[in-house]
C-alpha cells in the first residue's frame, strides 16, 4: 500500500521535448527558419523572406532591430535587414522562442515572472558582454533563452508547477530537486536538450545547461557572462522566481569584470531592460 507522502508521478517533459523537436509534416515558419539556420548556404535575403511570412516573427524581428540599444540611425523596414542587424544567431533564439510557444502569435502561458526575467537577464549579460568585449548580441540571445526550459515545464503542466514554485519559496536550495520529482528533468536540462536538438551553437546550450552550476575551469566564457547577467537582472529587477543566481561580485569577476561598480551596472540593466521590454514583451 502507498504511504500518503509519497512523491506524485512526475510529468513527462520528455515527451513535450519530444514533440517540439520532431519535425511536423507541416512545420511552422518559426521552425522552418531554424531549419533553415542550420544551412550554412543561408544568406540574409532568404532568412529574412521566410520571416516575412509570419507576422508575429516578423514584427518582432523589425521591432528588435530597430530598439535603441542597436544605435540605428535610419528606420528598418525589411526582414532582411533586421536578420543583417540583429545576426543568425537572434534572430535563431526569436525563432526557438516562437516555435516553444513562449514567443509569437500562438503563445503559450509561461511561469510568473518568466518574460520579466528573461528580458532582465539578456539585458544584464549585454551590459556584462560590453564591460569584457564580448559580442553582445550572443549574450542577448542566451539571456533570453536561458531559462526556455522553465516555459517548457509549466507548458507540460501549469498546476504542478505553481505547486512545485509554493514549496520551493520555502527551500529555494531544494529547486533542481523538486523540479526532478515533478518534471523528471530539471530546467536546465530540458531547455538545453531543445536547443541541442534545434541545433543551437554549444556555447549556447551550455548556458542553458550550466547557468546555475559553480564555474570551474572549464565553464564557457558565455557562461560566465549569463551567470553575471542573470545576477545583476534579480538586483535589477526582482522576480517572482524561487530560484537561486549567483553572487554579483563573484559572477562580474569571473567573467571578467575587474573591480565593478554594481550599482552603475545595476542602472544600465535597468535602462536596456526598458529598451528590450518596448519590443519583446
Amino acid at each position: 500500500m502507498q504511504q500518503a507522502t509519497d512523491a506524485p508521478p512526475t510529468i513527462g517533459v520528455r515527451a513535450l521535448i519530444a514533440e517540439l523537436t520532431e519535425l511536423p509534416a507541416n512545420p511552422s515558419v518559426a521552425m522552418r527558419a531554424l531549419q533553415l539556420l542550420d544551412d550554412p548556404r543561408t544568406d540574409a535575403t532568404k532568412l529574412g523572406r521566410l520571416v516575412e511570412t509570419d507576422p508575429s516573427l516578423a514584427a518582432h524581428t523589425l521591432r528588435l532591430a530597430n530598439a535603441p540599444i542597436h544605435g540605428m540611425t535610419r528606420r528598418i523596414t525589411s526582414a532582411r535587414h533586421a536578420v543583417m542587424v540583429l545576426g543568425f544567431e537572434l534572430v535563431r533564439s526569436l525563432a526557438a522562442l516562437t516555435a516553444g510557444g513562449v514567443l509569437g502569435g500562438g503563445r503559450q502561458a509561461v511561469p510568473p515572472g518568466f518574460w520579466q526575467h528573461a528580458l532582465a537577464t539578456a539585458a544584464g549579460s549585454m551590459v556584462v558582454a560590453r564591460q569584457t568585449k564580448r559580442p553582445e548580441g550572443d549574450a542577448c540571445s542566451a539571456g533570453l533563452l536561458h531559462d526556455l526550459g522553465a516555459a517548457l515545464q509549466y507548458r507540460a503542466a501549469p498546476d504542478r508547477y505553481q505547486e512545485m514554485l509554493g514549496e520551493c519559496r520555502r527551500d529555494q536550495t531544494r529547486w533542481v530537486e523538486a523540479e526532478l520529482r515533478h518534471f523528471e528533468l530539471d530546467h536546465a536540462d530540458a531547455g538545453a536538450a531543445v536547443l541541442q536538438a534545434w541545433s543551437f551553437p554549444e556555447e549556447i546550450v551550455a548556458v542553458l545547461r550550466d547557468h546555475h552550476r559553480l564555474p570551474g575551469s572549464d565553464t564557457g566564457e558565455l557562461v560566465l557572462v549569463v551567470r553575471a547577467g542573470e545576477a545583476l537582472a534579480e538586483l535589477a529587477e526582482p522576480t517572482l522566481t524561487a530560484e537561486t543566481v549567483a553572487e554579483p561580485v563573484e559572477a562580474l569577476v569571473a567573467a571578467g569584470v575587474q573591480q565593478p561598480d554594481v550599482d552603475a551596472l545595476v542602472a544600465e540593466v535597468v535602462e536596456q531592460t526598458d529598451a528590450l521590454r518596448s519590443t519583446l514583451a
